[in-house]
């Protein structure tokens, strides 16, 4: 089974994007994700399958962003956060944590 490191934001509202590692992108992730910090936006890496960038994509298509985040948390056991960004990452989904929602 042949998995692909896609990157991407993730914040209180679920998965903000979701695409296949490129070089550069890590980089502009990592100063939106920055910009908004006050939705505990948090730049992740998951190795994931065919089938589970299909889910992902499936769900995000339909706007679930919330569900897209939590199948990935649930489902891709290869994800990487970065350091000082895990407590976010675990209070995640949750839009109660938009200081402005």
């Amino acid at each position: 089974m042949t998995k692909t490191t896609y990157i991407g934001i993730a914040d209180c509202y679920g998965i903000e994007s979701f695409m296949p590692l490129a070089e550069g992108n890590v980089t502009m992730l990592s100063v939106r994700a920055n910009a908004n910090a006050h939705r505990h936006a948090v730049v992740y890496m998951a190795k994931v399958t065919q089938a589970q960038i299909d889910q992902i994509n499936n769900l995000m298509s339909k706007g679930k962003y919330d569900l897209a985040l939590k199948y990935i948390k649930r489902n891709v056991k290869d994800i990487s956060v970065p350091r000082g960004r895990t407590k976010s990452w675990n209070l995640i989904p949750n839009p109660d944590l938009d200081p402005w929602g």
